[in-house]
Parts: structure tokens; C-alpha cells; sequence
């Protein structure tokens, strides 16, 4: 009996592999079949761990955040925040306690972060794809005019990056804003 378990185990083991390496095969195809379009990057996110992560695949390896004159199509980040209900709130009450212990206690925040990610070809909206994650932040009074982001929201603005690429490859306008640029400047 144990030995059939064994067998089934590696048996399942080497189809699972087998299924991976397929799995890598065809993401390394589509690699190669995507079109390198020109398309200038914007973005709110100062920070160059976003642009590079965003580059790193061939899709995007036309991507510039200089200038492109004649190239219609753009890509552009935003980061923003919305407060929450409760949030809200919670952090009146934040404040009120940090001011009249000026500044002993921190100010607790609670808020909705968005990035979204615009493709635009002659400013014009063809591909609008957002994410949202709530994120709790503890605040000194004196250095809460700090613009800076902090490690967790950077970090998980950077996890967005696959999904955006990956949900991009899906969307019906930007697979025709491709095959449309295929036939006018590389056929």
C-alpha cells in the first residue's frame, strides 16, 4: 500500500512539474510575440523601482520617460489615497490626542490607496486598470508633512506590476491598439 502511494506521489509530482515547465514555455513564447510599442511613461510615483520593474518585460521595452515626439501612446501611473469611513474618523480623533499631547502620541491613519494604471493613445482612455489595498500608518506630528512612500505601500505597488501586465495582455483595445501598429510600421 505504501508503495502505491509513493508511485501515485511521484507520479503527481512529475505532471505537476510537467504542467510548470509547459506553463513556462508558453509565457516565454508570449514573451517573444509581444509588439514593442513606443509609449511615453508617466507617473506620480517617484520612484524608479516602479519604471524599471515596469520595463523589465520585452512589452515594454520601447518604454521611455523622456520625451517621444510623434508617439501617440502613453502609460500613466497614479497613485492616490481615499480616506475610509471609519478612518476618517479615527483619524480626527488621532489628531485631536497627538495635538493636545503635543505630539507624544502618534496620528493613526487609516486610508484606501488606488494605483492605476491609464493607457492612453492621443489622450484618449483605452485601458484604465486601478488596485486597491486599505493601509493603517502611525504618524509623528512633526514630520506628517512627509511626501515620502513608506516601504509596505511601495512594496505593494510594485506587487501590482504583474497584475497590471497580466491584465493588459487580456484587454480587447490595447490587443487592437497591437495588431494596428504591427500593420502600419512593422509589416
Amino acid at each position: 500500500m505504501k508503495k502505491i502511494i509513493a508511485v501515485l506521489l511521484l507520479l503527481h509530482s512529475s505532471i505537476a512539474f510537467a504542467d510548470e515547465v509547459n506553463d513556462e514555455a508558453k509565457s516565454a513564447k508570449n514573451e517573444e510575440e509581444q509588439v514593442k510599442l513606443p509609449i511615453r511613461y508617466f507617473s506620480t510615483v517617484q520612484e524608479d523601482e516602479l519604471f524599471t520593474k515596469i520595463k523589465s518585460s520585452k512589452r515594454f521595452d520601447n518604454l521611455s520617460k523622456e520625451d517621444l515626439p510623434g508617439a501617440p501612446i502613453a502609460l500613466l501611473v497614479t497613485l492616490s489615497s481615499n480616506n475610509t469611513a471609519g478612518g476618517s474618523a479615527a483619524s480626527l480623533g488621532s489628531a485631536i490626542w497627538a495635538g493636545s499631547t503635543l505630539g507624544l502620541l502618534p496620528m493613526v491613519t487609516n486610508k484606501d490607496m488606488v494605483v492605476r494604471y491609464e493607457m492612453m493613445v492621443n489622450r484618449k482612455k483605452i485601458v484604465d486598470i486601478s488596485f486597491t489595498e486599505n493601509f493603517t500608518e502611525a504618524k509623528n506630528l512633526y514630520n506628517a508633512h512627509n511626501q515620502t512612500l513608506d516601504k509596505d505601500v511601495l512594496e505593494w505597488v510594485l506587487s501590482t506590476v504583474p497584475l497590471f501586465k497580466k491584465q493588459l495582455s487580456q484587454n480587447s483595445e490595447f490587443k487592437n491598439l497591437e495588431q494596428e501598429y504591427v500593420y502600419y510600421f512593422e509589416s
